[in-house]
């Protein structure tokens, strides 16, 4: 398998080449210009931008340019592939998410992988005035993700959840990475305990980063939930547990209720283990809750400190150990 072509992240920071974007207009805007190009903020393994393409007509499209980094061209080569076979999914679905427009696996064109999408209305919201729609909305469109119809061909695409699973609980002791941090190998030990009996027979198409940085919003309205390049085959209660992880992280306890009440409303079923898929998502964050503050403060929410956030994680995960302890198969 040849190697695919990658950017540094300096070169990713920078704009497409007006060479570059001629020719991705003449491919998807024939006779058109390309206009204005804008960075977009997030999109820590890969560069995005925001570029105009105007018509012979003068009519203007806006899409997304997302140049996928080293990091992920060398760990996951398949990546922008499985991101336009999940996009192509959705938009069967009528799932509010970025379509796909055009695909350069090679890096051809733009020297590294490179998918475009269209761009979304909206931006983030962290803070909203109305908690119960902005919770109640988050919860019904992760419920039309996991209900997204696919092939046999875009399954075989996805990567299964089990595999990280098994990378984590499937060995002899605690990764350092947990086991430096409290509780870390006290969460490691109950996930441990019950990974064998974990029900994945009926496996969904998953966001694998499902928060609510993830998600646009324009007048009260989420308009599209974005960031899809770490989508999984596997359990719901994955992306149910992501969610309210951020949810305690950024509202507290009475968020996460909520959020689960309205995803089994809308989805009709229930997460009968989410204690595990809770302290699932707890390993992401024990490690890493500095840069939880770092991406927060940057969507508005400066307000959080790293104090509020760690004693907010511990809530969650005390509860969730105590569900644990209660849970019977």
């Amino acid at each position: 398998m040849s190697v695919l072509p990658s950017l540094t992240d300096a070169e990713l920071r920078r704009a497409p080449s007006a060479a570059a974007l001629a020719r991705l207009c003449a491919a998807i805007c024939p006779g058109g210009r390309a206009g204005a190009v804008r960075r977009l903020r997030g999109g820590v393994s890969s560069g995005m931008h925001a570029v105009e393409l105007w018509s012979l007509s003068g009519e203007r499209q806006r899409v997304v340019v997302r140049r996928y980094g080293a990091w992920r061209v060398r760990n996951d080569p398949g990546a922008a592939e499985r991101e336009w076979a999940v996009l192509d999914a959705l938009a069967r679905a009528n799932v509010p998410a970025p379509r796909p427009l055009w695909l350069d696996q090679t890096g051809e064109l733009f020297g590294c992988p490179t998918l475009v999408t269209s761009l979304l209305p909206g931006r983030g919201l962290l803070a909203p005035r109305d908690l119960a729609p902005w919770v109640r909305q988050q919860a019904e469109v992760l419920a039309q993700i996991h209900a997204a119809p696919l092939t046999d061909a875009e399954r075989e695409l996805l990567i299964p959840q089990r595999v990280g699973l098994a990378e984590l609980l499937e060995r002899d002791r605690a990764p350092e990475k947990l086991a430096c941090q409290p509780r870390g190998t006290e969460v490691w030990q109950a996930m441990r305990r019950w990974w064998p009996r974990i029900d994945t027979t009926a496996p969904t198409l998953l966001h694998g980063d499902y928060w609510s940085g993830n998600t646009l919003w324009r007048y009260g309205c989420l308009t599209g939930v974005v960031d899809w390049e770490q989508p999984r085959l596997g359990n719901p209660g994955q992306d149910v547990g992501s969610c309210r992880l951020d949810l305690s992280l950024l509202i507290g306890c009475e968020a996460t209720a909520a959020f689960l009440h309205d995803y089994q409303t809308a989805a009709g079923r229930a997460i009968p283990d989410l204690f595990f898929w809770d302290l699932y998502m707890a390993t992401w964050a024990l490690p890493s809750v500095e840069q939880y503050m770092v991406g927060y403060h940057d969507l508005g929410r400066a307000d959080l400190t790293i104090d509020v956030l760690r004693a907010r994680l511990d809530r969650f995960i005390a509860d969730a150990l105590a569900r644990a302890d209660q849970f019977s198969v």
